[in-house]
């Protein structure tokens, strides 16, 4: 099973695979492109039919070796626009509805045999977690099962994280939203950020 994690909105990700130590997730990592996504219908909301989840098609920079990332609700899901999730730019996007959760399970496998693929260390990054005006439509994630993690401050110290995490009785961690924001001001490539994503 992979790393669950639970949402008031999930803005945008990519995918790192760590090659050196766990608590230094950015010194050496392959990158994984997000191709396309090849199926979009998580809990079932469409907007494709058949099973139960989104699939990303991935490569592995350095390899060239084809992956998917499968991504399964299991929890509740009200989404927004289901037609938003997918990819967008560079990144991967969920979308839910505003003023709801939806806990997700990500898989890893092979794109042409669809066994699981297992690494021993890998990251996943979360960009441009921002909210309303006065808090509203406050953007969270909550991430369960892991080694470590970092800010934006613990791998640039020049500047200062944006957002607040909770420690949660079952030792899960909660990233919170601190600033207002709004589409036009989300990242459109992962190396090419400004300090609000």
């Amino acid at each position: 099973e992979g790393p669950a994690w639970e949402s008031e909105v999930i803005e945008a990700f990519t995918l790192h695979e760590s090659a050196g130590n766990p608590a230094d997730i950015c010194a050496h990592y392959t990158k994984l492109n997000l191709i396309k996504c090849v199926h979009n219908n998580l809990a079932l909301h469409g907007p494709d039919k058949g099973d139960e989840g989104i699939i990303y098609l991935a490569e592995d920079k350095d390899t060239g070796h084809k992956i998917e990332l499968v991504v399964n609700a299991v929890s509740a899901y009200d989404p927004f626009s289901p037609r938003m999730n997918g990819i967008t730019g560079e990144f991967g996007t969920l979308n839910i509805h505003s003023g709801s959760s939806v806990k997700v399970m990500f898989h890893v496998r092979d794109a042409h045999t669809k066994d699981p693929v297992t690494k021993r260390y890998f990251s996943l990054t979360f960009f441009d977690l921002d909210q309303g005006l006065s808090e509203t439509s406050r953007e969270s994630v909550t991430v369960g099962n892991f080694m470590t993690f970092a800010l934006s401050d613990d791998v640039n110290p020049s500047e200062d994280s944006e957002v607040n995490v909770v420690t949660n009785p079952d030792g899960s961690r909660t990233f919170k939203s601190s600033t207002f924001g709004t589409g036009e001001d989300n990242p459109k490539h992962p190396g090419k950020l400004n300090k609000k994503q």
